[in-house]
């Protein structure tokens, strides 16, 4: 993907162009520290919308699949493989797997039609996202390799490990909680929470790893208007799955809150090395099924996973509502 793109990118004409991707590549624009050539990012964002997207239509359209979703008007509900499984489930399993298909006799119904578009919206911004954070840390490796070398390493490691698939137990392990969180803003959209993955600057600079945003209803103001009016906290996730490194994570974190950073809290999630290990194991000797690792955990392990994520975010009544 990274060759289609760098070949685009390399094309001497100028693209102008108004994307409905605006608002994702928004932030490699319009913040001095973050900041892209902004023609690198409009070809890029071309490229997604116009190129990679357009083939993944057609791609997850009429793919021949045992992970083909189908959905049953009458009983309001999407199965795979005769199995039950949710919309932000659907979305989610991208994480782990692209082996999918929602096809057409799916789409009829608007709840088919609406998953369908959601996968396809997300799926691409994961490939703009990731090519314009690797620009970023590019970027940001050069500018800070004479004022602080370790960090500028930092910042090229995050460069080399864009786009490659990982088998490191922590990469997993921090897309299944990306997922985890996507699915619940999905499944739940009461909740009026959004997930992104954190930038190369986040993640040097902020000891961030992902970012979930939160609406919450505006209480106590007299407004003159029907449309609601939200307040909007914003928490970044720094994840591990070594517990004895919590003291220096939460020293990291520290830090970072001194230094200054744009978001509300800065939260320390860890989960279970072995608990993680068995629902991978389990979920790849059932044939890596789309439900994904997610579907291995026992109900008693998610509700512990979802409670630590998410305990310091949502009231007590929501984070009831989704462990009940």
């Amino acid at each position: 993907m990274s060759e289609q793109i760098n070949s685009f990118l390399h094309t001497p004409e100028t693209i102008e162009v108004t994307s409905k991707y605006d608002d994702t590549v928004s932030e490699f624009l319009n913040d001095q520290i973050l900041h892209v050539d902004e023609e690198s990012v409009r070809k890029v964002t071309h490229f997604a919308e116009h190129e990679y997207e357009p083939l993944l239509r057609e791609k997850v359209l009429s793919k021949k699949s045992p992970n083909t979703v189908s959905y049953d008007k009458y009983k309001k509900s999407f199965s795979v493989q005769g199995k039950s499984i949710s919309p932000g489930e659907i979305v989610a399993s991208r994480h782990f797997t692209n082996d999918i298909s929602i096809p057409d006799s799916t789409q009829v119904s608007g709840a088919g039609k609406g998953v369908f578009e959601k996968y396809i919206e997300l799926s691409t911004k994961d490939v703009l996202t990731e090519e314009l954070n690797k620009t970023l840390a590019k970027n940001l490796a050069k500018k800070t390799k004479r004022e602080d070398a370790r960090k500028s390493i930092a910042y090229s490691e995050v460069e080399a490990r864009s786009g490659i698939t990982s088998e490191q137990l922590g990469i997993k392990a921090e897309k299944l909680m990306i997922g985890v969180a996507e699915m619940i803003s999905i499944n739940r959209p009461d909740l009026h929470i959004s997930v992104r993955a954190g930038n190369a600057y986040e993640d040097v600079q902020e000891k961030i790893d992902f970012i979930i945003d939160v609406r919450s209803k505006k209480r106590g103001v007299e407004i003159e208007t029907r449309d609601e009016v939200f307040d909007e906290k914003h928490f970044g996730i720094q994840f591990t799955i070594n517990a004895s490194k919590q003291d220096f994570k939460k020293d990291q974190i520290e830090k970072s809150k001194n230094r200054g950073t744009e978001m509300d809290d800065i939260l320390l999630v860890t989960m279970e090395q072995d608990m993680l290990r068995k629902a991978l194991n389990s979920w790849k000797e059932k044939g890596s099924p789309l439900h994904g690792p997610w579907a291995e955990f026992s109900k008693e392990s998610q509700h512990k996973v979802i409670t630590a994520l998410f305990e310091n975010i949502l009231s007590e009544a929501e984070l009831a509502s989704l462990t009940k």
